[in-house]
This record gives C-alpha cells, structure tokens and sequence, in this order.
C-alpha cells in the first residue's frame, strides 16, 4: 500500500513539474518583454499591478533604475493590451473634444498628435488630456513594434489654422502657454 501511495505521488510531483514546465516554456517562447519609459509616479507599481489584475500582461515592475516599467507579456495579451489602448485613447479623444476651444488630433499611426485650441482654452484640461494621450500613444508604438518611439506634436490655433509651436516628444519639452498666441 505505501509503494502504491509512494508510486501516485511520484506521478502527481511528474504531472506538477510537467506542467509548471509547459507553463514556462509557453510564457519564454510566447512572451515578450517591452519598456515603457515612465513619469517617475509614487504609485507606478499599483498602475503596473492593475494592468496584470487586468489581464494586460503576466507580469510587471518598475527596472532597476526606476526609469521604465518592464512588462512581460504573452502574444494574446498584446493583441487585447492594443485594443484596450486604441479604446482608452478614443474614450479620452471624445471626452477632451467635447469641451470647448480644445480639439486633439491622433495620426492614424499615432505618431502625431495635434492640439487646436484657442487662448480661451481649459490650460488644465488641456494638460490632463496631453498627459493621457502621450501616455497612451507610447504604448500602442512599443505595443506596435517601434524600437524607438516618439511623438511628433502640434499646437495649432483653431480660429486661423497657424501652427504656433511644434516639438518631438520625448526629445523635447512640450509647452503649451497662453503668451504663444500674442
């Protein structure tokens, strides 16, 4: 009876490690890894650790240096993560351009992001909303494959269509200040 019991945990520990390493196998050969470069944020971890409870990735944390956000995730997962970052900017693109004298603009590669606004514009919407898109617009980039991403981004004034200040994020600073209208 003992060799019985002895021969059926052997099995069960052989079908354990069998499985735990197909699992290992299917994340190594099916993942991949992506760096998000990241607005140092107190809590970036807990953000990180809603897109694992989300099903987003299988995995991520914050690198050494506390300069990006490395995240493990499978094939499947970067599909779903690209639908889910095309609807977030879509939701905040409708949301922003429902307010007055602000309209964003996404490229259809989202590479671009234009501003049309006016000086009598919401400076604080208009902020809150740049902070999502750029965050969003690097992501799908990574998530699409760009080894290098950046936004290329236009503050256009809305009344006479004069694009007033141009700057290629992250390279550069974006400024949008109401003295660029005078």
């Amino acid at each position: 009876m003992k060799k019985k019991i002895g021969i059926i945990i052997g099995v069960l520990i052989s079908l354990l490690a069998l499985t735990v390493t197909s699992i290992a196998i299917y994340l190594f050969a099916a993942s991949d890894t992506i760096e998000l470069t990241m607005i140092p944020a107190p809590d970036i971890q807990e953000q990180l650790d809603i897109f694992i409870d989300a099903g987003l990735c299988w995995k991520a944390y914050v690198n050494e240096d506390e300069t990006a956000a490395v995240i493990h995730l499978t094939k499947r997962q970067r599909e779903r993560w690209i639908e889910w970052i095309t609807d977030s900017m879509n939701r905040d693109l409708e949301e922003v351009n429902r307010l007055d004298n602000i309209e964003y603009l996404v490229s259809e590669d989202g590479k671009v992001l234009t501003l049309r606004a006016n000086k009598n514009m919401s400076f604080n919407s208009a902020g809150t909303y740049l902070f999502f898109l750029l965050f969003d617009m690097e992501i799908y980039q990574v998530l699409m494959g760009e080894e290098t991403w950046s936004i290329h981004f236009v503050l256009e004034d809305m009344n006479t269509g004069e694009v007033l200040y141009t700057a290629d994020y992250p390279e550069e600073k974006i400024r949008v200040e109401e003295e660029m209208w005078d």
